[in-house]
């Protein structure tokens, strides 16, 4: 069952024009990518940060599932492992202010509708932390450009699988921007018994949606 037949299931509307459903799903995406402050699609990153005297460094996504290389002043490194979105060396440090080049892929295996001009490979540079941001673009002292190259998918043997939590906050909110598009103005209305009493609902306000998958955040340091 692909991604459009799983959101009709949940929200029991059945359409053979998916063009709308896939908006709303893509929407309601970028709404969360921008909570998490990155991508969920699995693509290659070429990050450059400048060195901070620590075994650690902060990279731009996750899950990190392949780390490419490693270059530390213009000299390939190696030893390297990755918990969460935090790059560690095993022996040695990166110099305080020398450029550090990575290379690595991260990001779920899910398929996210394809729309034209979605990155395959994004290039970030900066030359601190990240300090708040939007996903999918320059974030927190980033100042790169996108780079559309196919990533090879025999790059890696390991695969993550989008969460389930972050899946259905996706259905759920794509759901309400289908409901919004429905009603016109982004308002639902209810009865209730025979008094006639409305109450109405905005779903313009995503956040009691978003905080549940808070824990899938990218630290802020």
């Amino acid at each position: 069952m692909n991604l459009i037949e799983q959101f009709q299931q949940y929200t029991n509307i059945y359409t053979d024009n998916t063009d709308l459903q896939q908006a709303y799903i893509k929407s309601a995406q970028e709404i969360v990518e921008n909570y998490l402050g990155y991508k969920l699609k699995r693509i290659k990153y070429t990050q450059i940060i400048k060195g901070n005297g620590t075994n650690e460094l902060q990279l731009k996504a996750k899950p990190v599932t392949d780390i490419i290389s490693v270059e530390i002043d213009g000299k390939e490194a190696d030893n390297f492992y990755t918990i969460n979105e935090f790059l560690y060396s095993k022996n040695c440090i990166f110099p305080q202010g020398k450029e550090i080049v990575i290379k690595y892929v991260a990001g779920y295996i899910v398929d996210f509708p394809e729309f034209e001009n979605d990155d395959n490979e994004i290039c970030y540079c900066n030359t601190g932390n990240i300090d708040g941001g939007n996903a999918g673009g320059n974030a927190g002292g980033y100042a790169g450009e996108n780079i559309i190259e196919e990533p090879d998918e025999d790059i890696t043997e390991k695969k993550s699988n989008l969460p389930n939590a972050i899946l259905m906050t996706i259905f759920r909110i794509a759901a309400l921007l289908q409901s919004e598009s429905d009603s016109n103005i982004g308002v639902t209305s209810k009865s209730f018994g025979d008094s006639g009493s409305r109450a109405y609902i905005n779903y313009t306000n995503f956040d009691k949606y978003l905080i549940q998958i808070s824990k899938y955040r990218l630290v802020r340091i």
